[in-house]
Formats: C-alpha cells, sequence, structure tokens
C-alpha cells in the first residue's frame, strides 16, 4: 500500500458520500498516522494532511471505537 501511496496511485474522493465510506477513509488514514505519516496525496499534486482530514471526517463517523481511537491517536500526535 505504501508503494501506491509514494507512486500517488491511491487518492480518496474530496467528498464522501455514506458513512461507510467515510469510516473506511478514517480507518486508512488512522494506520498511516499511527506509522507516523502526515501528509497524501489528493490529485497526485497536492498534499492533504491526515490529521486535519481526519479531523474534518469525525463528526461524520458513527463508530464510537473508531471515533475514540481517532481521538486518541490525534491527541498523541
Amino acid at each position: 500500500m505504501m508503494v501506491c501511496v509514494k507512486l500517488r496511485e491511491i487518492r480518496f474522493p474530496e467528498l464522501a458520500d455514506s458513512t461507510r465510506d467515510v469510516e473506511t477513509e478514517a480507518r486508512i488514514l488512522l494506520a498511516w498516522l499511527k506509522k507516523g505519516d502526515y501528509w497524501y496525496y489528493i490529485d497526485g499534486e497536492t498534499q492533504m494532511n491526515i490529521p486535519g482530514r481526519l479531523l474534518q471526517l469525525l463528526p461524520k463517523i458513527k463508530d464510537e471505537s473508531l471515533r475514540s481511537e481517532i481521538e486518541v491517536q490525534l491527541k498523541k500526535s
């Protein structure tokens, strides 16, 4: 997966439509943040800040355990 990110082949949509999409994106970003990554590319050139994006997604996440895990990780970083 990291190779795909470095090659800029993985991109997230600007707007996630469903709760499932939001939570999937949040889980992936959380995994990257735990590894120490703080940026990813959204269109091959524009960098997106992982903690900032997680903060944007947080109000849309309905899974309480995921919300808690994100909050803890954001406090650590």
